[in-house]
């Protein structure tokens, strides 16, 4: 099998071991923060009841950082409103520091736009506890369920990855990645063999290291390349340390059914490294991976690891022998997709059929190799079922969200934290404007101010919010039909995928400026008629003290304004 093969396996046997961590048998310790005791204690228990959970108490934030030092959690619970530090600093805090742990906001206070902040900050669930008590826990392990696995699911792929590239690095063949022009794109250590250093090779088109009398060869395989076809071959490459002839098998990179690339391994011609034999049972048979042997001619199995024994359900005795279609692969006869199809199976999804007809959905690599003169499909597998319903769980969640910034009363808008264009809004920000959404994406959040409120090409308060204002700011909108209408602003800057984002949460505050406005007029003219009169006048409250005077009591009485307000008409 190629290093590419066994980097596959290697990949694949991680990837089990994280499937198997996922179990819902596996215990999940949580860290309940609340500051009222009684229902701490009460909580525990019904979250106890509903599951393998392990479930310790903190009643403030310091208690659970404190906590937190001494013993490891896999997920946090919170109350939002509490003494000191409410939950959402909490999860700030925690974010803030590079903690990812999975935070669920449960609390009876609060509403939408404590969920909205909550999801900003990086909260994995918003429960309210307020309910019947069967459901409102049952909803609370689900979702401890699901924000726990994911972050399973996300660590465990990630070391893979890690994994995946120490291995391409560190194995005894040479490595070469091209895209589908030819360019090197990567090569691994071994290159250093032949002289070069990957500097040297990055970049560069591979028929650049090619003896001429080869290069018509190489041009006429790369339309087998972007049909997805694997090839092999010798060819003579011009290093710093000469000419060298050498062996190559080179395999198309797939991503999401499209060829994109291509990889070759490249050996030493004059290198006998003839293909060892199968390896034993017993090493096999350690691999957290199915592993199965395919006669490529009959398609017959000729070997079944053990764990693609128990996959499959069936005894060794059941499975070697029989015809690979429709008894572990759902393709049928003359339909195979590696011999007859001429695909390229490498870390694809794919079906595997149980004894009992059950389909498994598997993440499948197959590698072809001869020996003794016969050729055979050698096919590693894991089952990902729970990867798929972790999958699913995360679509379930990204749903949840975007109805909730949809229907939210508030408008919302995200932009590009460095250029400004807006890239979101949901429906209430299209009716605040009174624009359509397809007016606003792809626009510069300029347009959505008066242009006395714009500096520098961008509003005043989007600077203030980039460079780190987290206060409320008020400033004005204009509408499509040149009204001008004042808002309240509350923004937050993240990052997604690498780019720099920020969320603004505009409340229409134009009726209530207006009502604040009346109000000083009203005032304004309350104390011009009061000063204005000749005679004394003052205003008693039901306690006998003064609570308001004009000027000429003041003058008259011989006491100043804020003497008499702590006076009445007995003194």
């Amino acid at each position: 099998m190629s290093s590419k093969g066994h980097a596959m396996s290697e990949y694949a046997l991680e990837f089990a071991a994280g499937i198997v961590e996922l179990s819902e048998k596996a215990q999940i310790r949580v860290l309940h923060v609340d500051d009222e005791e009684s229902f701490l204690n009460i909580a525990k228990e019904c979250l106890q009841m509903q599951g393998p959970f392990d479930v310790d108490i903190a009643q403030s934030v310091d208690e659970a950082i404190q906590k937190m030092k001494e013993n490891k959690y896999d997920a946090i619970v919170c109350d939002y409103q509490m003494p000191q530090k409410d939950g959402l600093q909490f999860l700030e805090e925690l974010r803030k520091s590079g903690n990812s742990i999975p935070f669920i906001l449960f609390t009876g206070r609060g509403g939408e736009e404590v969920a909205i902040k909550a999801f900003n900050l990086g909260a994995d669930g918003y429960i309210n506890k307020n309910g019947d008590p069967e459901t409102v826990y049952c909803e609370l392990a689900c979702s401890i369920r699901q924000a726990v696995n994911r972050r399973r699911v996300e660590t465990r792929l990630k070391l893979s990855e890690s994994k995946y590239r120490a291995l391409f690095e560190n194995t005894h063949d040479c490595i070469i990645v091209m895209d589908l022009h030819g360019k090197i794109i990567d090569v691994n250590n071994v290159i250093s063999e032949y002289g070069f250093t990957k500097e040297q090779l990055i970049g560069r088109h591979i028929t650049e290291f090619v003896s001429p009398k080869y290069r018509a060869r190489l041009i006429k395989e790369a339309t087998l390349k972007r049909e997805g076809k694997s090839f092999e071959g010798n060819v003579e490459i011009n290093t710093p340390k000469g000419k060298v002839l050498v062996a190559y098998k080179c395999k198309p990179l797939v991503i999401d059914g499209h060829v994109v690339g291509m990889q070759a391994i490249i050996t030493k011609a004059s290198e006998k490294r003839g293909l060892k034999k199968f390896s034993t049972d017993e090493t096999l048979d350690s691999l957290l991976n199915g592993v199965l042997i395919v006669d490529a001619k009959t398609h017959r199995i000729v070997y079944a690891n053990r764990y693609a024994l128990k996959m499959i359900g069936a005894s060794r005795e059941e499975v070697v022998g029989k015809i690979c279609h429709c008894f572990v692969c759902p393709a049928e006869k003359g339909k195979c997709p590696i011999t007859d199809l001429g695909q390229t199976v490498d870390r694809s999804e794919r079906t595997l059929l149980r004894a009992n007809g059950e389909r498994v959905p598997i993440l499948k690599t197959v590698a072809v190799t001869t020996w003794r003169g016969r050729k055979y499909l050698v096919e590693s597998f894991i089952d990902i079922t729970e990867h798929k319903k972790a999958e699913e769980e995360l679509r379930d969640t990204a749903e949840k969200y975007r109805k909730l910034f949809e229907e939210s009363l508030d408008a919302i808008f995200v932009a590009d934290a460095e250029t400004g264009i807006i890239v979101d809004c949901n429906r209430a920000a299209a009716e605040l404007v009174g624009r359509d959404k397809s007016e606003i994406i792809g626009q510069h959040q300029r347009i959505l101010h008066p242009p006395e409120r714009i500096k520098d090409g961008f509003s005043i308060t989007f600077m203030q919010h980039v460079h780190g204002a987290e206060d409320i700011l008020e400033d004005q909108v204009v509408t499509k039909n040149g009204e001008i209408k004042d808002v309240a602003i509350k923004a937050s800057v993240f990052e997604f995928k690498g780019r720099k984002l920020i969320q603004g949460i505009f409340r229409d505050i134009t009726k209530q400026k207006k009502a604040e406005k009346a109000l000083r007029e009203s005032e304004e003219t309350y104390r011009a008629i009061l000063n204005g009169m000749n005679d004394t006048a003052w205003v008693i409250g039901f306690d006998g003290k003064f609570i308001d005077v004009n000027e000429t009591a003041v003058k008259v009485l011989g006491y100043s304004r804020e003497e008499l307000l702590n006076m009445g008409p007995p003194d």
